[in-house]
């Protein structure tokens, strides 16, 4: 996991022990968490408009190919962060209802 993620599921873990020590009445539903989404989902919409660009840019003989490969490089990455993210997700709320015995 990359440092990234780390911090990404330590501050999940953080939310759902906050929300832990609520009265069960308050427990907010998963859809609440989609904030938590925003940011690799904002930062892969701007690596493919980098990738887009860089691929007009070498079409019209301004970029090099260098530019193109990194920006692709930078869309993978982004890719990378939104699917640790989205598993970081999944496995706390995994471990949240094992926590209070929902496991299905």
């Amino acid at each position: 996991m990359t440092q990234l993620a780390a911090q990404e599921f330590e501050a999940l873990v953080q939310q759902v022990m906050a929300k832990l020590s609520q009265p069960a009445g308050e427990m907010p539903r998963a859809a609440h968490f989609r904030g938590v989404f925003a940011s690799p989902d904002e930062a892969v919409a701007a690596a493919q408009e980098m990738v887009k660009l860089a691929k007009e840019r070498q079409a019209s003989q301004l970029g090099v190919v260098l530019e193109y490969l990194l920006a692709r490089e930078e869309l993978t990455r982004a890719r990378q962060s939104r699917v640790e993210a989205v598993a970081a997700f999944n496995k706390a709320q995994h471990e949240l209802k094992r926590a209070v015995g929902k496991q299905q």
